[in-house]
């Protein structure tokens, strides 16, 4: 390869990174107050203020019980307070970015709150940057690197097209279901998409990171990186795993059997903190059968890697012949034809569980895998696609450089409030939250149906500024008959 064209390659991974930083930027300048990210500010106060934060989930449980709030917020909240643990390097950012700033200034409470916000924010676009970065300049095959770009700036033009429910399946009919998931093929949407920096769509952008590896023949590698995801979004990052072992199972068993410790650190570290099983529906009997049948196939696969049991010749053929095309075509192939093949199965399932378990595990499955997996996908399947065009080499280049241009071109034409100072405004829905939080007299059901009021309250009380909402909640008068 000439060294021209070598440059060519890796000014495209710089350009492609270039946009998705710049994207990030404007992701973070225009980013407001919310309840997610309060509640997400909060799960760092919990690493900090153990025990105040605990009574105050407590006070909270107990004042909703009290003034007969609806069941749905019951369960929210009750998930939230759960849940809490599931972004152990989140929190554990917003602890040591809110400390840090707390005890080298002297700004007025919600000037410190954010700058808290923005600050770690800005800490998690630079941690994807670096990592993605350093693992796109991994692969030896080009083709692999293209797919990366061309992966980016797909992400980037669909980005301002409408995405669907993201629980498309809760009290749909079968073909609205489907329907509304499908959808997701096309457009990952605001809650997946690679280019923000929630846990969530950090886990995205991440996970690019893992196909980069796997793709390149470094297994190990790969499953060691699946194993830190874990801390950044747990129940999603075990939807992954669950995919990559079970292509891993039936194509390349020797792989499982080479990166057996990363992936059972991730399985049982996953499996064991995750506190929402309720939400599956699945009772205990029916949960030691999933994890028998596990055990089972994990020494079926042993068996046959060690000759010991052999398959059927024309299951062998099957399985040779798919395993020896490249994995960045064969494991999205496989996924999306499981995908599709499951597709109904939440719609049936909702038969039999209740509202709230369709509506925060059973109807998000498959959305959350896709979402999450949507840029790998795109990466291998556009890979595949250059390679393809071998004897169009100037073709395949025009075309990626084409696309990671237009998205250049888009960026600049979109991003146009980038310089734009987020503090200002963040600081004024502050302001209305701390004068709202100043008129309350007393707390009842629509009160507490406000998240960033609650969460905004509770930080307060966590960090020892004023304790008024947590007086209120404990004086939260009972409303039941």
């Amino acid at each position: 390869m000439s060294v021209t064209r070598k440059h060519l390659y890796s000014l495209l991974i710089m350009l492609a990174l270039l946009v998705w930083a710049i994207q990030l930027a404007g992701y973070i300048s225009r980013m407001y107050v919310s309840d997610d990210l309060l509640w997400y500010f909060f799960t760092g106060d919990e690493l900090r203020f153990a025990s105040s934060t605990h009574y105050l989930k407590a006070d909270l449980a107990s004042a909703l019980v009290r003034t007969g709030a609806d069941q749905g917020y019951i369960v929210r909240y009750d998930l939230l307070n759960r849940y809490s643990t599931n972004y152990p390097l989140v929190s554990a950012t917003y602890a040591f970015v809110s400390s840090a700033i707390h005890a080298w200034s002297d700004y007025q409470f919600n000037q410190y709150l954010v700058r808290s916000f923005t600050f770690t924010n800005i800490i998690f676009g630079a941690v994807a940057l670096l990592v993605v970065g350093m693992a796109a300049f991994v692969p030896r095959d080009r083709a692999l690197q293209v797919g990366f770009v061309v992966a980016l700036a797909v992400e980037t033009l669909v980005s301002p097209l409408g995405a669907a429910s993201f629980s498309p399946f809760y009290e749909k009919d079968l073909w609205s279901g489907m329907a509304g998931a499908m959808h997701h093929l096309l457009v990952p949407g605001a809650e997946f998409t690679m280019l923000n920096t929630g846990p969530r769509n950090l886990l995205s952008g991440l996970t690019l990171a893992v196909f980069l590896l796997r793709w390149s023949k470094h297994f190990t590698g790969s499953y060691w990186l699946l194993f830190g995801l874990v801390f950044v979004h747990q129940s999603t990052t075990l939807l992954v795993i669950c995919t990559v072992v079970g292509i891993d199972l039936v194509l390349r068993p020797r792989v499982i059997l080479k990166a057996s410790v990363p992936i059972v650190a991730a399985v049982l570290c996953g499996v064991l903190r995750e506190k929402v099983w309720h939400l599956t529906g699945v009772t205990l009997p029916v949960s030691l059968g999933i994890a028998g049948t596990a055990f089972a196939t994990l020494a079926i696969v042993y068996s046959l890697q060690r000759g010991y049991v052999r398959l059927p010749k024309f299951l062998e053929i099957w399985r040779e012949t798919i395993a020896n095309r490249p994995p960045e075509l064969v494991d999205p192939i496989v996924f999306l034809s499981i995908w599709l093949v499951t597709l109904p199965l939440p719609f049936f399932v909702n038969k039999y569980v209740d509202a709230y378990q369709s509506y925060y595990f059973w109807s998000v499955l498959h959305t959350r895998s896709l979402g999450v997996l949507h840029p790998s996908l795109l990466m291998g399947l556009s890979a595949v696609a250059f390679a393809s065009l071998r004897t169009w080499n100037g073709l395949r280049n025009g075309i990626a450089a084409g696309l990671i241009g237009w998205a250049c071109l888009l960026v600049a034409l979109k991003e146009p409030r980038l310089l734009h100072n987020p503090h200002p405004r963040m600081y004024a829905q502050l302001t209305q939250l701390e004068q709202k939080l100043t008129g309350l007299s007393s707390i009842d059901a629509p009160v507490l149906t406000d998240g960033t009021l609650v969460y905004y309250g509770m930080i307060r009380a966590a960090e020892g500024v004023d304790d008024r909402f947590k007086r209120l909640l404990a004086a939260a008068p009972n409303t039941i008959n």
